[in-house]
């Protein structure tokens, strides 16, 4: 079964590992990498992490119960948004 990759599916696999380590006050900001996190930890310790689309895919598809080879490459597109739109992925207007 192949994976969906949708702004839904990233953002919530990206709001489980943000659950997991604790990281409160986000902002999500899409770069031509990926995905960067900011926000602060309860301590207020500021967070920051930029999630490459190679880890975007892997946190997905560990999300979702599927381990794919479909992982992004330089062909896949220069931003997450062409990559969403290259695999038929629905994206948030």
């Amino acid at each position: 079964m192949r994976v969906t990759y949708s702004y839904e599916s990233i953002l919530r696999a990206v709001g489980q590992v943000l659950t997991i380590e604790g990281v409160h006050h986000i902002a999500l900001r899409e770069t031509a990498e990926g995905l960067l996190a900011e926000g602060t930890y309860r301590d207020r310790t500021p967070y920051q992490h930029l999630f490459t689309l190679n880890e975007l895919c892997a946190l997905v598809d560990r999300a979702e119960g599927h381990v794919e080879d479909l992982f992004a490459t330089q062909d896949d597109g220069r931003t997450l948004h062409e990559f969403l739109a290259r695999h038929e992925a629905v994206a948030a207007r």
